[in-house]
């Protein structure tokens, strides 16, 4: 846990890039969405431009915003500091230039990001390569992913060279924990809660009636999920967000079917899949396996733009 740093009057020292200097969280508009114990806001660092969220409670990926001090997870945005007091954690993490992906497509500004009046097919390839290379090394390091979903994807940059970023890793929980499903996206979980189903199996554990726990360990969720995420992304622009994803993947005539609904049976039992799911997404993009593993080493090991500027700077002051 991230210790207290002295406050004086509510203030505390945060290290933003390798300066040090003096926050003051009475100077944030502090905006809350899904939980009232969490807060966000924006706060200016002399010349930078910093996100910042506030908890009352720790959250189940601080383990891991700790970690990414030193070990960033790629395509995140980068923590810079992490801070406490009294009565709060702190999350200070780079401020991203753009907009969350249903925003995009609600305003039709997808010729703004993309460079193309609808959404191309290497555009689509590229979003799910950059959530696969992110889940892939999230759950290498012990944790998963639990709030996947499109609102939750921020698109950077414009004019078709842009980033994709999986935002609120705060939320990542460590993989053979119990989680409690609770202010988190479920749109990925469908998969699952039908495959637990047709074992006659739930998928929420009730023994604590108070705290209902997640029966499934979360990497094979993120396996699940990952499945569902690849089909949702292919038919963006073609089919209502909000009709069903897992029963059109298991519809007889779709080719795909048994081979979803006999990983999904694997996964509902505790077996690990991503060997088989790493041999299916080529086929089911329709791209050769070998760029398909050249698109996860790319997307795999990249860093966000606030480190490209701070090892700028590094040159410079050589």
């Amino acid at each position: 846990m991230t210790k207290p740093w002295p406050c004086w009057d509510g203030l505390m020292k945060i290290k933003v890039g390798w300066e040090k200097t003096i926050f003051n969280p009475d100077h944030v508009n502090w905006m809350y969405q899904s939980s009232p114990d969490c807060h966000f806001g924006f706060w200016r660092a002399r010349e930078t431009s910093v996100f910042v969220k506030r908890f009352v409670h720790p959250p189940t990926g601080w383990n891991l915003l700790e970690e990414c001090l030193s070990q960033p997870v790629p395509n995140t945005p980068a923590v810079l500091d992490l801070k406490s007091d009294n009565q709060y954690l702190y999350l200070f993490a780079s401020k991203l230039e753009g907009d969350v992906f249903p925003a995009i497509l609600q305003k039709k500004q997808i010729r703004k990001y993309f460079s193309a009046p609808a959404l191309g097919w290497e555009d689509r390839l590229k979003i799910f390569m950059v959530v696969y290379a992110t889940l892939r090394h999230i759950n290498e390091r012990g944790y998963w992913y639990p709030d996947l979903d499109f609102k939750n994807l921020f698109i950077a940059g414009a004019g078709g060279g842009y980033e994709v970023f999986l935002i609120d890793v705060d939320s990542c929980a460590e993989s053979q924990k119990p989680f409690k499903p609770d202010h988190v996206s479920q749109t990925y979980w469908e998969g699952m809660v039908n495959a637990y189903h047709r074992l006659g199996k739930k998928i929420i554990n009730r023994d604590n009636p108070v705290q209902p726990v997640l029966a499934s360990q979360g990497s094979h969720l993120n396996q699940s999920m990952i499945i569902l995420f690849a089909y949702a992304i292919q038919r963006v622009g073609f089919v209502p967000h909000d009709l069903p994803l897992f029963a059109p993947l298991i519809h007889p005539q779709n080719p795909h079917s048994r081979w979803v609904l006999r990983t999904h049976e694997k996964l509902a039992h505790g077996e690990d899949c991503w060997q088989e799911i790493d041999e299916f997404l080529p086929r089911f993009f329709k791209i050769s396996p070998s760029r398909f593993e050249s698109l996860v080493k790319q997307y795999s090991g990249r860093k966000d733009r606030w480190y490209d500027v701070l090892a700028k700077k590094v040159l410079r002051a050589i």
